[in-house]
Parts: C-alpha cells; structure tokens; sequence
C-alpha cells in the first residue's frame, strides 16, 4: 500500500501562483503619479521609460522568487522567458531592437516583492511572481496609480480579467468551469460541484450555473467543502446522494482535494473528478489513491510536457521536472510583451500610453502552442475563451497528459466579461 503524504502546501500548493507582467508608466528619475511622454524627432518615435535609443534596447525588469520559497517555480519561469527572448532576437522580431531581461530575487516573500517595485522605474515592464489572490491583488492598486499596464497569467479571477488595465492569458477559472462540465458531462447524468468559498469558488460557480442552465438536467449536488476529513465525508455522502458521476471540485488547497478523494476512496465512490485552478497541484500524486487519481481531469491553461519540443527543451534540469507550465507561462509571457512592443514600435509610440493601446489593439498572437492563442480588442475583455483537459500521468515529468487540446463550448462562450 503506498503511503500517503501531506500534499504541499508551498511552492505549487499555491497554484494560485499568479505571474504578472506590468508595463511602467513611471518616469525616469524617481517614481511619479504621472507621466509625460517625450517625442524624439531624430528617432520619430515617442518613448517611455526602458527604452535606450542608442543601444535600441527595451528594458524588462523581473521580480521572481530565485531563493527561498517558490525558488523552483520562478527559476522555471525565468528560464522559460529567457529562452523566448533569446529566440525572438535570433529572429529579429523587433527588427534592430532587443529586449533585455533583468532578474531581481524577492526570496519568496510578498514583503520584498513590494519593496522592489519601486526599483524597476526604469524599466518597459516588470515580470513577477506573487503567492496568493490577496499579494496579487495588493500590488494592483500601485501598479494603476503609476499608470502601469498589466499582463497576467494563472491571474484568471473575473475581478482581474473584469479591469480593463490587465491583460490576463488562459481562460478564466470560470469558462474552465463551464468549458469542463460541457465537455464531461456523462448523456443526463448530474454533475456535482464541490468549493470551499472564496474568489475561486465563485468564480467556478458561475462556470457552473451557466454549463446547467444550458442542460438543467446535468445539475447535481452543490456542497462545500471544509478542511476536516470528516467534513470531505459528508461531502461525499451528498454527492452520492443525487448520483452525481463527474464532479467539479474548486479548492484552494490541493490538500482538501486529497482529502476528498481519500474520502471518497473510502466510500467506494468513484466520479470523473474535474479539478479547476489550484485545486490541482503534484503533490496529489503521492497523496491520492491511485484509483481515484485515474478517474482525475485537470483543466490546466498551458499545454503541457507535450508542447516541450516547441520551446526546444528536449531535456529539463531534475529541478524542473513537474514544473514544465511555468517554463511555458514563461515563454507565452515574454512572447506576448515582444508581440505588444512590435505593434507599439510600428505605431511609433513606446511611451506607456502607447504600449497600453497597442495591447487594446493587438488582435491574435499566437504563443506557439504553449497558451490559447491570445485574441484582444477594446470590445474583448478576455484573451481567450479556450481551455486544456489532462489526465493524470504518474510517469509524467509534469504528472499530466493531455486528454483534449483547446476547445470551448457554448458555455464557456455564454460567459460575460463586460469591463468593471
């Protein structure tokens, strides 16, 4: 019998990692409200901060946990943003100009995250990774007040993709939501949804009232799930109740997914699980019992191991097996800043109100197979409406394997995003 371990509660216990870019409207010198951007004629071209006319270089400053907590996956993700730099300027993508990446070490902690921010006024953007809805959400306000734009990824509250200042890649938690019930719903059979509150939760349960309402006869039992063992007991014992034989689970902690699926192993209950957002983390593998794990789907934003040869990584590093979608959140990241600055450039505009609208209107980028390809407008909130299913694989570097390459469904199309 294998035994169980705790799943992790540090560096992906959090999925809820949330990788930001945000691009500086601060001036040169000392950080201001407001910016005024300068036109040089020699150049014809208005600039920002970041950009040095006679190097023709593009200044990207990122704040990345490389020590301490979260090392793994901020090393991954630079690795990933590095080799999408390296690859655009062997490319000439922005003909004679380059973008330069600087790394700066937060050590895990949100804290010094916040007291780096200042330091990268002299930069066209800034490439983060904060732990938690709340860190994201606390960096936010000061990015507005300096007149940043915002890229996210793994990002994917509505509060977020509702602001029209960020730019957020992968579908939206809850088109994930809606896009999963759609997709496994089993002919009339109900579906469950399981949560235990908070943004996620709600944002799942919009995905899962707009699936039902396209077929109320899918709708099952609505339970919520608290952190006790006996709490994911009773939870199983509802959901049995209405039959339910898929169920969507949108936690969190990926230790009260275990521990539902323990329960449930327990109960001899065994649905097709729909695990959204950090409901999903490695550490299930070893905490689990592999009968329910074969019956566990993820709706994940990037493509996985299986899109590795298309970032030319045919070998990863031991320390990043299982760490592969943030080396590919890392490489989508940076090509879309590059897709961003080449329209700004043809615009002649690389001031930060110019590369904000030159995001507006970007239209389709494609990121190599690695993300949904990225689709925006001033009239399309959201980057993409296209999700991933992957089935747990324990001889997987990333413990996944893909099921269903990107699709959507007219659920996850109902959705509405009206900027807010």
């Amino acid at each position: 019998m294998r035994a169980r371990k705790r799943a992790p509660r540090g560096l992906l216990a959090g999925v809820l990692a949330a990788v930001l870019i945000v691009v500086l409207a601060a001036e040169h010198g000392p950080i201001r409200d407001s910016y005024v951007p300068v036109f040089h004629r020699d150049h014809a071209l208005i600039v920002g901060p970041g950009i040095d006319l006679r190097r023709h270089t593009i200044a990207v400053g990122a704040l990345l946990p490389l020590t301490g907590a979260g090392s793994a996956a901020g090393k991954a993700l630079l690795e990933g943003a590095r080799y999408a730099l390296r690859s655009s300027r062997r490319s000439r993508a922005l003909g004679g100009w380059q973008v330069t990446l600087a790394a700066h070490d937060t050590r895990g902690r949100n804290a010094r995250q916040q007291q780096l921010f200042p330091s990268l006024a002299h930069h066209v953007a800034m490439l983060g990774l904060t732990y938690g809805l709340a860190a994201t959400a606390a960096i936010l306000p000061r990015a507005r007040r300096f007149g940043f734009m915002t890229i996210a990824a793994d990002a994917r509250y509505t509060r977020f993709t509702r602001d029209p200042s960020i730019a957020v890649l992968g579908a939206p938690f809850s088109v994930d939501a809606a896009n999963a019930i759609a997709a496994a719903a089993e002919g009339t059979a109900p579906v469950g949804f399981v949560d235990s509150g908070g943004a996620l939760g709600e944002d799942a349960r919009r995905g899962y009232e707009v699936a039902v309402a396209h077929d109320p006869r899918l709708r099952g039992a609505t339970v919520r799930l608290g952190p006790t063992r006996g709490a994911a007991a009773s939870v199983i014992r509802a959901l049995r109740s209405t039959r339910a034989r898929s169920v969507l689970v949108a936690d969190p902690d990926s230790a009260s997914t275990a521990a539902l699926l323990l329960a449930a192993q327990q109960a001899r209950y065994a649905p097709r699980w729909l695990l959204v957002g950090p409901a999903w983390s490695p550490g299930l593998v070893a905490a689990a019992p592999a009968q329910q794990l074969r019956r566990v789907r993820v709706l994940t934003a990037t493509a996985l191991i299986a899109q590795r040869a298309a970032l030319g990584l045919r070998r990863l590093p031991a320390s990043r097996q299982g760490l592969f979608d943030r080396v590919a959140e890392g490489a989508a990241i940076a090509r879309l800043i590059v897709a961003i600055v080449n329209r700004a450039l043809a615009d002649r505009d690389v001031s930060p109100r110019g590369l904000l609208d030159a995001r507006l209107r970007l239209g389709r980028v494609a990121l190599a197979g690695l993300m949904a390809t990225y689709h925006t407008s001033p009239w399309l909130p959201i980057g993409t409406r296209q999700s991933l299913l992957a089935a747990v694989d324990e001889g997987a570097p990333d413990h996944l394997r893909l099921v269903r390459g990107f699709f959507t469904t007219p659920a996850g199309e109902a959705l509405s995003f009206a900027a807010g």
